[in-house]
């Protein structure tokens, strides 16, 4: 199983092709110049694997968007379907891109990992020990 470096995974998230349950396959698709009715088979078949509802893709060329579709459903009980606009549960992805965004900052000289957090905030975070 191919891994990726953080870069890679958030240019396919960025793209809104990292979904839940993934892993190899889309990417490598991707570069192997593959067509987009190969992309339904491949986003069907991860949903019905992996047990997902519903599922909006999209694929981001040159900072344009080239092509989005949803599948599925957004709300199974209301029987709404899924489409590239529907509002989704992000769950913890927002941790990840805003961890790798301040990593790029300190990868930039912007910070020390060992710099006290109240320097930068607004507000004060303590720690206290009990």
């Amino acid at each position: 199983m191919k891994s990726y470096n953080r870069r890679e995974f958030l240019g396919l998230a960025a793209s809104g092709l990292a979904f839940a349950g993934c892993g190899k396959g889309l990417k490598e698709r991707f570069e192997d110049n593959v067509k987009l009715p190969r992309i339904n088979d491949f986003i069907t078949q991860k949903m019905e694997s992996d047990h997902l509802p519903g599922v909006a893709a999209c694929i981001v060329k040159n900072g344009e968007l080239f092509w989005s579709k949803g599948y599925g459903w957004a709300d199974i009980e209301k029987k709404i379907p899924m489409t590239p606009n529907s509002i989704q549960n992000i769950a913890s992805i927002s941790k990840t891109i805003t961890t790798t965004a301040i990593m790029q900052l300190w990868e930039n000289g912007k910070f020390h990992l060992d710099d006290d957090v109240n320097n930068y905030l607004f507000f004060s975070v303590r720690n206290l020990l009990i």
